[in-house]
């Protein structure tokens, strides 16, 4: 079983240990951040958004306690002194948002000893970009290392986006629309996306409402995408937008602690 260490302790890195299970929790040998273990253990207990940890938290000197597994804490800005190899850390969470280029992250290989490095966030020059239930088929553990778990280049000049900051503390929305190659109906749209949340490949990623759902209804949902099926809608015969709901902190905190596993393979 591949041990895991996390650099950068914020937002991503403290969901990424709270979605995992304890004996996950308990393979993490390390943390690096810039705070001391006493604020590192108030924030991990504490969460406006996710609530209180499911668990004792404590820390000493030296260590957050997680349920009574202790956590080496690191408070090195330079992610090549981080002691990898002497901790036997396989797989490194690189969720600063500082170290997102190739070279920046290969610090904690070449210099640190990890074996393989997840970055949580668009990398520049990453062995691949990969998203659980998208394309994790394309992993190839002899030659990706440095991994990025966001846009996926494919998809360059295909699609397009905006951002909307609106007064929500967490849970996000797609609204997408697109030009149908045939025809379609509202309920073939849906019957297809109810179709494939039931697909083992999509098992944990895609989920299918036709519930009345509004942003709060999804927070601490794990899926990647919650299909609101209500909100479905077909201009003319092929012009139609589809609506996903999804936690943008939980859930991706979850497809992060799956791609842990999978590079430690």
């Amino acid at each position: 079983m591949a041990n895991f260490g996390i650099n950068g302790f914020g937002r991503i890195g403290r969901n990424v240990l709270r979605a995992m299970t304890q004996k996950q929790v308990e393979r993490i040998r390390a943390i690096n951040d810039l705070t001391d273990t006493k604020t590192l253990a108030h924030l991990l207990k504490w969460d406006s958004v996710h609530g209180k940890f499911d668990g004792e938290i404590g820390h000493d000197e030296e260590n957050i306690i997680v349920r009574g597994h202790k956590i080496k804490i690191f408070k090195e800005r330079d992610p090549g002194n981080l002691p990898w190899k002497t901790l036997d850390v396989d797989v490194v969470l690189e969720s600063t948002g500082f170290f997102t280029s190739r070279d920046k992250a290969e610090l904690h290989i070449s210099k640190g000893g990890a074996r393989r490095v997840l970055i949580s966030a668009p990398a520049k020059n990453p062995d691949a970009t990969i998203c659980i239930g998208i394309n994790d088929d394309v992993y190839d553990p002899a030659k990706h290392t440095i991994v990025s778990s966001e846009v996926i280049p494919e998809l360059k000049g295909k699609l397009n986006g905006g951002a909307f900051r609106v007064p929500t503390p967490d849970g996000s929305v797609t609204d997408f629309s697109a030009v149908l190659e045939k025809d379609a109906t509202v309920e073939a749209i849906n019957a297809a996306f109810n179709e494939a949340a039931a697909d083992k490949r999509y098992k944990g990623v895609l989920e299918y409402s036709d519930e009345p759902l509004v942003s709060h209804d999804i927070i601490g949902n794990p899926h990647s995408c919650i299909f609101d099926s209500k909100l479905t809608i077909k201009l003319g015969n092929r012009f139609a937008k589809i609506v996903g709901w999804y936690d943008n902190e939980w859930g991706y905190s979850n497809r992060c602690v799956e791609l842990l596993e999978m590079l430690g393979k």
